[in-house]
């Protein structure tokens, strides 16, 4: 993406056109916004309604660089909350009403027209758009749900132990955590991020926010899909330093999982590094 200002704090608005390009459209979700950042990767799935396989189904992509001010909030509180409180704040019923009304208060960065049928024809279905009206380049990725997989949602929580500190001069890291989901692709396999949670400041322990996962959007009903956590510590500046990872599915989460938040270390995962433990 493009900013003749630095880094931008972009999130995402998909609306759909239906049958044709030219139809009026209709917003059907927001992403979060990645805070201080003009490559970013949202955590947000949009379940599309309506598609039939064969007809023409156009998607709209408005990319916007988030103005906290402008709603009177304060972007350092907001870029440590995870992003599913993010998404609330996006798509709430009040931004919702000026985006309709033409005075939405954030810059528009770009938008791009997809076709379904076009981005699932294309390898990996992944398609890529240059924006319109701005500068960059939006990908699109859309996956079929499946008829049989696990449907609800599901009560998540991870909880730090030892965490190897990442600052200097006596100061302790702030970490958060990435939930991605492994995506096939003819070019090797994708990590795409399904959940960030919120950050813990200065602290080596953390427990982290407990967060409603939707199954369908998280692995697409597949609790023995490749799933990965990534805990990084946040720098304000966007540079977040990586504390560690683990590779997990959420069948093993559910077989692991201790009620009340204690904690079994025998049952925990290992964070590793540059394929070392942590």
């Amino acid at each position: 993406l493009c900013s003749p200002f630095g880094k931008s704090d972009p999130f995402a608005v998909i609306t759909v056109r239906g049958d044709s390009e030219e139809n009026a459209p209709t917003v059907v979700g927001q992403t979060e916004v990645v805070y201080n950042n003009l490559s970013p990767q949202w955590s947000t799935s949009i379940i599309l309604e309506g598609y039939k396989f064969g007809a023409m189904f156009w998607i709209e992509v408005g990319i916007f660089d988030f103005q906290a001010s402008k709603i009177g909030k304060r972007e350092g509180s907001l870029s440590t909350i995870s992003s599913e409180e993010g998404r609330s704040i996006t798509s709430s019923a009040s931004n919702r009403k000026l985006l309709k009304s033409g005075q939405f208060p954030h810059k528009v960065m770009g938008t791009a027209l997809f076709e379904i049928g076009n981005v699932l024809g294309s390898r990996g279905n992944i398609a890529s758009k240059k924006l319109q009206k701005g500068g960059g380049t939006v990908y699109a990725h859309l996956e079929k749900s499946r008829d049989d997989g696990a449907k609800g949602k599901m009560a998540f929580q991870l909880r730090g132990l030892r965490l190897v500190n990442q600052q200097n001069l006596g100061r302790k890291s702030n970490p958060f955590f990435e939930l991605y989901r492994k995506v096939a692709s003819p070019t090797g396999d994708l990590w795409n991020s399904v959940y960030r949670s919120n950050v813990v400041n200065r602290n080596l322990n953390p427990r982290w926010q407990t967060t409603l996962l939707d199954l369908e959007a998280a692995c697409n009903g597949d609790l023995n899909r490749a799933m990965k956590v990534v805990v990084k510590d946040y720098r304000r500046s966007g540079g977040h330093k990586d504390m560690g990872e683990f590779e997990t599915t959420m069948e093993n989460f559910v077989k692991i999982k201790e009620d009340g938040g204690n904690v079994d270390e025998n049952k925990g995962f290992k964070l590793r590094k540059r394929g070392k433990e942590m």
